[in-house]
């Protein structure tokens, strides 16, 4: 899955058995009721920054649907609704893929996602939008800001970002934190009927995804064709939980370019 870099992504492997729509529902609110704080995405541009999700009759965007539907598919068996996006390590795509699948669920008339951007070491996903918020998750955890400051509603259907902002080298120590962990429970009960996806680093070399995977439902490991390796995958998924791996996500795939 990093033909996703280039183009897109997708095929699911299960580790077990286990215009754009109006966004017609309110946006998420915090403590005291303040909306989100509307951002515009501009949309010319996200073939370049290879957002194929927003693409109609594209091969890659169909392979993004597919895993849309089948998370939904779980989550709606399930009731699970919290996902956690990494991989083993860094460049295998799992932000373009945390971006894709998001904007495929919020494309969905019925369908409102958040976005969180876990990486406080290298946030991504606003930058990848074109986007500069002035507030991010590395502030809220640091006590600097509120949820409301945070959060941003788009013009991409039913799209909220929780962004990040800065880099921090105590990473792992805020996501372990009980602001972190009343975070998540806070989103998860506050928005029951709202899939949450967290994008977080690679495994390899921090323990942030293993701390952050304590709080989620599910994780969903990205590897890279043609540059993950074996043994990478298989030293991430021996230090995820086991009970709540979903799958793997193959991006670059050959199959998953030609649809």
């Amino acid at each position: 899955m990093e033909k996703a870099s280039q183009e897109g992504t997708a095929a699911v492997e299960p580790q077990a058995p286990a215009a754009e729509a109006p966004a017609a529902e309110a946006a998420p609110e915090a403590r005291g009721g303040r909306p989100a704080r509307r951002v515009e995405v501009d949309l010319s541009h996200a073939r370049e920054r290879r957002l194929v999700a927003f693409l109609d009759n594209h091969p890659v965007a169909e392979q993004y649907r597919k895993l849309r539907t089948q998370v939904r598919a779980h989550a709606e068996a399930t009731g699970d609704r919290c996902f956690l996006i990494t991989s083993p390590g860094e460049g295998d795509g799992k932000t373009l893929t945390a971006l894709n699948l998001a904007i495929a669920m919020a494309r969905e008339i019925d369908q409102t996602v958040l976005l969180v951007d876990a990486n406080l070491r290298q946030p991504a996903v606003a930058q990848t939008l074109g986007l500069s918020p002035e507030a991010g998750l590395g502030d809220y955890l640091e006590g600097k800001a509120e949820v409301p400051d945070c959060l941003l509603r788009t013009n991409v259907g039913k799209l909220v970002l929780f962004p990040g902002v800065g880099s921090r080298g105590d990473a792992a120590e805020l996501l372990d934190s009980q602001r972190m962990r009343a975070l998540v429970a806070e989103l998860k009960g506050r928005y029951p009927d709202r899939t949450i996806l967290f994008d977080a680093p690679g495994v390899e070399g921090v323990a942030d995804p293993i701390v952050l995977s304590r709080w989620v439902d599910r994780v969903l490991v990205v590897v890279r064709e043609g540059v993950t390796t074996a043994d990478a995958l298989e030293r991430a998924l021996s230090v995820l939980p086991h009970d709540k791996l979903l799958g793997t996500v193959l991006t670059a795939s050959t199959e998953a370019a030609g649809g």
